[in-house]
């Protein structure tokens, strides 16, 4: 918090008045600014950085990555899985972070994101060290508070030696929003040792030396997550130098030599990601609703809220859903409302835990799945066929598939999932697709616009004369009078020669051009020109 003055408000349930009992524990005042980001100021970085929300494919593992708030400083890190699956919140950053801080202090900012993401930052006080390995530089501690939201996740890791054909790192820049760095080769090791700042030594093959590609990492950066190509956490970032590639080479402390490091609970990660089984790897969880999108209309389903360490309760709103049994549990059973035809609904559970509440929630389909996409192409011709595909695809038990297309002036032959379309008229099209069922209401419609323009016969002579005629449009509701037309020589690309002609048609006569074999463009509407290729001899 920036500034000189904080105000702290207690407010007491009438029924609790003069009851509670607030303490602050410690407060930490910093002569300079750490946390440039929560100014007006605009950090500096280099301008190689991707923002991460440009790489949807990689939104699970960056809601596991925050932005560390220490008392010296700024780092990065990762929230990571353990084999009970129970969602300790243990956090890996670098244990250089540590210096003489008391981590208990240490403030941890998720969802720190560009604005294009649409998110809003999630925070977290206090935490309590666990281990830490000067060695490979990891520092593992656990936050204080109990992780009870659907929009942070904890990430996979793999313990074992493999080298990774690829890697990925996410991180936190100069305190800066979250950015994403890839390396598309394969990683390898410091093969002699390293001697950091404040002669800090690293032994040979305890680091994956990382070549980012695309991207890189800067002061802030430190501790943050390296992804292999399966998407798991393999180490967290110990140093290098701050350049654009391709000098962005990069050192990760090895996950797999952490997992055994020291030898000792507190100086390794084994006795806390994989308290009671022995295990290479796990995959990144949150806590969210579990259980199938879809209802259908008969029979029964199961949702459930993941188990874990920290005890919690929860209360259900299934909407048009009934119901059958496990409100007030972690798991229910729920079937369609027998008077609801609506074709899709939110499931609600509001988790009550020590210190506050969370809603979470999961969109259900009712009857038959929604239509996600329609493909197919954009632009076509008169008196062509084009075949257009609905996602996702879904067996003749779960509903069916109802197509339609505007204007009328076209011949459908729908077979579920694909539609093949002739447009019979040049001009603009909709085609939509919904999804139908026995007990729901039709959904809404998912569309796609085409443009369909005219089609043209062309037929050169000895002469050198070009017979243009239209066709497949009789059912045009508008066509221009003239259409523009250009020849350009194949061999050369030169214009030859230009003009405009009948929009049904005519003759060109390019008795003075040079036997040669030219490309004819004759520019319909929609800007969806009709090509030819024309020999002149």
């Amino acid at each position: 918090m920036a500034g000189d003055d904080v105000v702290i408000q207690l407010i007491e349930p009438a029924v609790s008045i003069e009851k509670s009992k607030l303490r602050i524990s410690r407060v930490v005042h910093a002569y300079v600014n750490t946390y440039p980001d929560l100014n007006s100021e605009d950090v500096t970085l280099l301008n190689c950085h991707n923002g991460v929300c440009g790489y949807p494919a990689w939104n699970d593992q960056s809601d596991a990555v925050a932005l560390l708030y220490g008392e010296t400083g700024i780092c990065s890190g990762s929230l990571l899985n353990n084999t009970s699956q129970n969602l300790k919140p243990y956090f890996l950053t670098a244990y250089h972070c540590l210096g003489n801080d008391d981590v208990g202090s240490w403030m941890f900012r998720f969802q720190y994101k560009d604005p294009a993401c649409s998110t809003a930052s999630i925070y977290y006080n206090g935490s309590n060290l666990r281990a830490g390995w000067q060695d490979t530089d990891f520092l593992l501690v656990e936050l204080m508070q109990d992780i009870f939201s659907d929009k942070i996740a904890f990430s996979g890791w793999d313990n074992s030696s493999s080298v990774s054909s690829t890697g990925t790192g996410i991180h936190h820049p100069e305190g800066s929003t979250m950015k994403i760095s890839f390396d598309s080769q394969a990683l390898t090791t410091n093969s002699t040792g390293m001697i950091w700042p404040g002669d800090v030594y690293t032994p040979p093959n305890t680091l994956w030396k990382v070549g980012f590609d695309s991207g890189t990492t800067e002061d802030g950066s430190s501790g943050s997550p390296l992804f292999n190509t399966a998407k798991r956490v393999i180490g967290q970032l110990a140093g290098g130098p701050g350049e654009c590639p391709p000098n962005a080479i990069k050192y990760y402390g090895r996950l797999d030599k952490s997992w055994t490091g020291g030898g000792t609970s507190a100086t390794r990660l084994s006795n806390w990601l994989a308290p009671s089984i022995s295990a290479t790897t796990t995959d990144l969880i949150r806590f969210a609703i579990s259980g199938p999108s879809l209802v259908p209309c008969s029979g029964t389903v199961t949702y459930s809220l993941p188990t874990r360490a920290a005890s919690y309760s929860v209360t259900w709103n299934v909407g048009a859903l009934q119901i059958i049994s496990g409100q007030g549990t972690r798991t229910i059973t729920v079937q369609k409302s027998s008077s609801s035809t609506v074709s899709n609904t939110v499931i609600t559970a509001t988790v009550t835990y020590t210190g506050g509440s969370s809603v979470l929630t999961k969109a259900i389909d009712i009857g038959s799945p929604h239509i996600t996409s329609l493909s197919g192409p954009s632009s076509v011709k008169v008196g062509s066929g084009a075949t257009f595909t609905a996602q996702p695809v879904f067996v003749a038990s779960e509903g069916e598939y109802q197509w339609t297309v505007t204007p009328s002036t076209a011949t459908m032959t729908p077979y579920r999932q694909t539609c093949s379309i002739i447009f019979n008229a040049s001009g603009g099209y909709q085609v939509g697709v919904r999804s139908t069922s026995s007990c729901t209401s039709p959904g809404s419609y998912t569309t796609t616009t085409v443009s369909v323009s005219s089609s043209y016969i062309v037929s050169s002579g000895m002469s050198k004369q070009v017979n243009i005629v239209l066709a497949y449009d009789t059912g045009a509701t508008v066509v221009p009078s003239t259409i523009a037309w250009s020849l350009h020589n194949q061999t050369t690309g030169t214009l030859a020669a230009s003009g405009r002609i009948a929009a049904q048609g005519g003759t060109l006569d390019f008795g003075r051009l040079p036997n040669d074999i030219y490309v004819l463009s004759l520019d319909t509407e929609a800007g969806n020109p009709d090509i030819h290729k024309i020999v002149l001899k």
